[in-house]
């Protein structure tokens, strides 16, 4: 797992298993329980959020969740260590 890499809806949609239509009408209504980046029409999902998210059935609760199971599936932690890397549901901008 790519940690800091975005995933696009319909890339999070099949880690999900659900349709990207669903999900993007989740995003659209606020309902996504992982933050969405948005760069201006393009909406982005962290890959480790998404990949959370299919594993356990809900968001990380803090960062410091999200950097444990980032630790666990043997991935690079650096840019979470170091404050770069996408944030817990909890402290997303906007969530």
């Amino acid at each position: 797992m790519n940690a800091a890499r975005a995933l696009t809806v319909k890339e999070a949609a099949a880690i999900l298993g659900c349709g990207g239509s669903t999900l993007y009408e989740q995003i659209n209504a606020g309902e996504c329980p992982i933050p969405v980046i948005r760069f201006g029409r393009a909406k982005r999902l962290p890959a480790a959020q998404v990949e959370f998210l299919a594993m356990f059935g809900r968001a990380p609760e803090s960062t410091d969740e999200l950097v444990a199971f980032v630790k666990s599936m043997g991935a690079d932690v650096a840019t979470f260590e170091n404050g770069n890397g996408p944030v817990a549901a909890d402290t997303a901008p906007g969530q």
